[in-house]
């Protein structure tokens, strides 16, 4: 049973199926208010756990009505971003938020802007062990004559001045990424990397409280995938590969002084764990890991409150068979998969990205918007030529 804290929770972020997360797994704790930040897309904001929430246009505007709304209270409320642009905001505005709020972050203002530059991660994460992709740094007019093929490209960090052009692109040869190259901004960073054939994705997901201590509950392995990279199936452990070490990310923790909610994102092969990144916020799995028994948020919130939590799993307590249910079917509709399979998995399945038997609605939106997706495009692919 979960105990009530009497400090409020400000979940801050776009709306999906992070705060969605998040809803659900605090909503018996404390009263919760979701800050929309941007415009709805159907998934936390139709859920019966969205009692409360405010939308505004722009982080400045939301910053305004938070020390507004909560800058009074008796107890600090717990202000928890779940997106990489709002944490980076919460850690450049620090000085006027601590005072009112619980955050998670780094205890210097501005260190986490630098931190989560995937080219200074890198380098960072280098020096802490980790091992890491052949890596540079890359720009428009980046010479490429010595880049070994395939490859990947994806950018620096989110920026708040404009959208990033791709999540990540894959290019086989210098005429693939001179022409990916050619289409970006001149003002726009990237990592190029060695590209990794990697067998699945493993991510860990934890919290390093107050006093420094790392609290890791288990890992998530992810072995299929939907267009966009997100994992769509695989399963929880408590047992964590030897091949990710937990040393390196205490000490990359421990480096910038992070407290708070975070994870590790890692790409697998051979048995070896190639070092993707940190995100330094909430996880968009951190409801995986509760499906499985352990609710880290708590976690965090109690340790910060100076709670004894003993008495609450901290630890997974065994394999957990996990399956985005809509997002995983294009496995289906691209041949990796039978449509007996994608049916058995998810019948084996306890966790899950949106579905829930007790709050459905998220989960009906989602279906839909997967079946129209094949229109959407088509739509847009016409407005293009049509531009042309």
């Amino acid at each position: 049973m979960n105990p009530h804290i009497n400090n409020k929770v400000i979940i801050w972020g776009k709306d999906g199926y992070n705060p969605l997360g998040l809803l659900r797994q605090l909503y018996d704790v404390a009263q919760v208010t979701f800050l929309l930040y941007g415009g709805s897309r159907l998934c936390a904001v139709k859920s019966r756990y969205c009692t409360k929430s405010h939308k505004t246009n722009s982080l400045e505007e939301g910053m305004m009505w938070l020390l507004s709304e909560f800058r009074n209270e008796r107890q600090k409320p717990f202000l928890i971003p779940t997106g990489d642009l709002v944490a980076e905001y919460i850690d450049q505005n620090r000085e006027k938020l601590e005072p009112f709020f619980y955050l998670t972050g780094t205890t210097e203002p501005g260190l986490l802007t630098k931190v989560i530059d995937k080219n200074y991660m890198n380098q960072l994460a280098t020096e802490c062990g980790f091992l890491i992709p052949k890596s540079i740094q890359c720009r428009w007019d980046t010479d490429i004559s010595n880049v070994n093929y395939p490859c990947l490209l994806k950018p620096d960090k989110n920026h708040f001045d404009h959208d990033k052009e791709f999540k990540t692109r894959i290019c086989s040869s210098e005429e693939e990424l001179s022409r990916v190259l050619g289409g970006v901004s001149k003002e726009s960073c990237f990592v190029l990397q060695e590209y990794i054939s990697k067998e699945y994705d493993a991510l860990v997901y934890g919290f390093r409280g107050r006093n420094g201590t790392v609290s890791i509950p288990g890992i998530l392995m992810k072995d299929r995938w939907d267009k966009g990279g997100d994992g769509t199936h695989g399963y929880l452990s408590p047992n964590i590969p030897s091949s990710i070490s937990l040393n390196a990310i205490e000490i990359f923790l421990s480096i910038i002084d992070y407290k708070g909610l975070f994870s590790v994102e890692f790409g697998v092969l051979d048995d070896k764990a190639f070092f993707y990144e940190f995100n330094l916020r909430n996880d968009g799995t951190s409801h995986y890991f509760y499906q499985a028994g352990v609710n880290i948020p708590l976690l965090w919130m109690l340790d910060t409150l100076g709670c004894d939590f003993s008495d609450y799993l901290v630890k997974l307590d065994g394999y957990h068979d996990f399956i985005a249910i809509s997002d995983d079917f294009v496995n289906v509709t691209s041949g990796r998969i039978t449509y007996k399979q994608w049916r058995e998995d998810k019948k084996k399945a306890t966790v899950f990205r949106i579905y829930d038997k007790k709050d459905m609605r998220p989960y009906y939106y989602n279906m839909a918007i997967v079946a129209l997706r094949p229109l959407r495009n088509a739509i847009q692919n016409v407005k293009k030529r049509t531009k042309k």
